[in-house]
């Protein structure tokens, strides 16, 4: 939906028991003004939102005026980072997710914002000064996708994560002990992909031998 919509949005407008709502934050089609939520727009089988685009100071979803009392049931939440980090400061509220997946993240420390709870992170387009090695203060996490991290990505870090099973890493150039992901007890799912082959010789062939649900390394 594109985001302009949403001003003067009503309830009956919308789908019975909507569970994800996609909204288009393209700059072209938004005003100075930026839309708004409607304060009395309150959907409470909303389990999904995700704002597409949203790179200017006019598509900052954040300046909508959408609260968690608006989606109280929300779990899984995507979005762009601004350079202002007013999308960090409005994530601070949502405490409630589970899922989230962050685009632009460049070297902002997203940690201090984000939910204890999340078992699902996905971080894509981050700098090379972002603190990968923070992921660990997310113990609940099960799932871990990196897309395009350009900082050092050590994979003893994983060793601290208790419940993870899943670890995917993409276009990312700088993987770092790599071994210890062998030691992830948990681990079933294992997919690097354009990562300058971290897998070589017999480290390579433990791996194969490990016996992962699902390995891809071919073509890290």
């Amino acid at each position: 939906m594109p985001a302009p919509f949403l001003n003067g949005l009503r309830l009956e407008q919308l789908p019975p028991l909507l569970r994800t709502l996609v909204i288009d934050m393209d700059a072209r089609f938004i005003p100075a003004d930026s839309p708004r939520w409607p304060d009395e727009l309150v959907l409470k089988d909303l389990r999904g939102l995700m704002f597409r685009g949203g790179d200017t100071v006019s598509a900052n979803w954040s300046r909508m005026g959408i609260e968690p009392f608006h989606v109280p049931g929300l779990e899984f939440l995507h979005c762009q980072i601004d350079k202002q980090c007013e999308v960090l400061a409005a994530l601070e509220t949502f405490q409630g997710l589970v899922h989230l997946e962050l685009t632009g993240v460049a070297d902002h420390n997203i940690f201090e914002s984000i939910s204890g709870r999340l078992e699902v992170l996905s971080i894509n387009n981050s700098g090379k000064a972002f603190p990968v090695a923070n992921i660990s203060r997310l113990l609940a996490l099960k799932t871990v996708v990196l897309n395009g991290v350009k900082a050092p990505v050590d994979c003893r870090i994983f060793k601290d994560l208790p419940g993870l099973v899943e670890l995917e890493v993409l276009n990312s150039g700088k993987i770092e002990h790599p071994e210890a992901l062998l030691e992830c007890a948990g681990l079933r799912s294992i997919s690097f992909r354009n990562c300058k082959s971290p897998f070589k010789g017999d480290l390579k062939r433990a791996m194969e031998e490990h016996g992962y649900e699902r390995l891809e390394i071919r073509f890290a």
